[in-house]
């Protein structure tokens, strides 16, 4: 049986020694995986310990709802034969005028509820798919048995091929939540892959906080933290600034500026593009960049002038450069 250690919030240490010199973490939980699903745990916390060696600890669980899950494009969709002429034509069908960023904007999110939909419609439930596909065959089987009958033979093979194609979008699936590179292709080990996607989960949830001496835990709490935090770290106190007078400078030449300042060019873009990893997402619209490759033929021209705009304003929009945090 596989045991899980589970997150620990709280102090680090659960033993101190009497001579105030060693600390340890002597006391924990080991749960099954089974367990940490079935009880929504959250983690393990070390409370404060008085007169003993030994600090008290507790196995929390949670249910609290931290709101909607972001959108997250699936590379398995790549695959379907019919995804590219269905991204052209919705592509196509969009018209939307304004700034070039809020156009780029605008577009991938309707493209993104189009793909939610898209979804459900071609792929649906791939566990139940897979559910349902393995009774059909298994129904096909008993027909074969009771007399050969070549249409059935058909349908059987058909069905076989049809849950080999689940299944491989499934392994996609999990490999892209997992977040692992170097698995190689055909490694069926789904129950592998949920262990690291749930352990993935546990280490980057942000369960509670400790704000000046005292445990923040309630959903909106933890938000509203999260965000003062980050506010004040972008805070700049007013200050008088030095003034470098009198210090001569290496200059640029006009040629060497020109070059700096040159529009961007399409190919430097799709150079730039292409360098990246497909699996990173750049922002919170949830598009990863092997999106934008495969659909590079008709998305181009919106980045391209997206990009050219951005270089004259030098500004971009919130939209553009908001982020989640996990």
């Amino acid at each position: 049986m596989n045991l899980i250690d589970p997150p620990l919030h709280g102090n680090k240490f659960t033993y101190f020694c009497s001579d105030g010199i060693a600390a340890s973490r002597l006391d924990r939980f080991l749960v099954s995986d089974g367990i940490m699903n079935l009880w929504q745990e959250k983690g393990q916390r070390v409370g404060k310990r008085d007169i003993y060696d030994h600090c008290p600890i507790w196995l929390e669980c949670s249910n609290l709802n931290w709101g909607p899950k972001p959108f997250r494009f699936n590379n398995c969709w790549l695959e379907h034969d019919d995804f590219k002429s269905f991204i052209v034509e919705e592509w196509k069908k969009i018209q939307i005028t304004g700034r070039k960023a809020y156009v780029i904007k605008e577009k991938l999110k309707i493209i993104r509820e189009s793909l939610k939909k898209w979804n459900k419609e071609v792929f649906g439930w791939l566990d139940l798919n897979i559910e349902n596909i393995v009774a059909e065959m298994n129904k096909l089987d008993r027909g074969i048995e009771e007399g050969c009958n070549l249409n059935e033979v058909v349908k059987k093979k058909e069905a076989k091929a049809l849950f080999w194609q689940q299944l491989m979008m499934k392994e996609s699936l999990l490999k892209q939540k997992s977040r692992l590179r170097w698995i190689k292709e055909g490694d069926y080990n789904t129950k592998f892959f949920h262990s690291c996607l749930q352990d993935r989960r546990r280490k980057n949830q942000i369960l509670s906080l400790q704000v000046e001496g005292r445990c923040v835990e309630q959903v909106g709490e933890v938000k509203m933290e999260v965000r003062r935090f980050f506010e004040e770290g972008f805070k700049e106190a007013s200050f008088s600034r030095p003034v470098l007078g009198g210090i001569e400078f290496q200059t640029l030449g006009s040629e060497e500026n020109s070059f700096l300042v040159a529009p961007f060019s399409e190919e430097e873009i799709k150079d730039v593009v292409w360098s990246c990893d497909g699996n990173k997402c750049p922002g919170p619209d949830g598009f990863n960049l092997r999106f934008i490759k495969k659909c590079w033929e008709f998305v181009k021209d919106d980045i391209v002038e997206f990009l050219q705009e951005f270089q004259i304003t030098g500004v971009l929009p919130k939209a553009i450069t908001t982020s989640f945090l996990a």
